[in-house]
């Protein structure tokens, strides 16, 4: 037994050329987790102007970013990164 979570469906479709990353933050305080400069819309727009790379690439950047601490006090917890890009029709 372990703990129960529930979990929203969700359905999206990729187009030729487009990709989609899903990541989590990792376990840490909530109030250090809101003190990260780092969110959704900034790892965005840090890899936006990449995305011409292969997946592989654009994950461990991602993963690289998220590996940033924002403060000298917050904790490096777990991260996961989740990558998926559609490379043709």
């Amino acid at each position: 037994t372990g703990p129960q979570a529930n979990y929203r469906s969700e359905e999206c479709r990729l187009e030729p050329g487009q990709t989609l990353v899903v990541f989590d933050a990792g376990s840490c305080p909530g109030s250090v987790r809101e003190a990260s400069p780092l969110n959704e819309a900034g790892l965005a727009e840090s890899l936006v102007s990449h995305l011409e790379r292969p997946a592989q690439e654009l994950a461990a950047m991602a993963r690289d970013l998220l590996r940033l601490p924002a403060s000298p006090t917050r904790q490096r917890g777990d991260r996961t990164v989740m990558l998926i890009k559609r490379t043709n029709s």
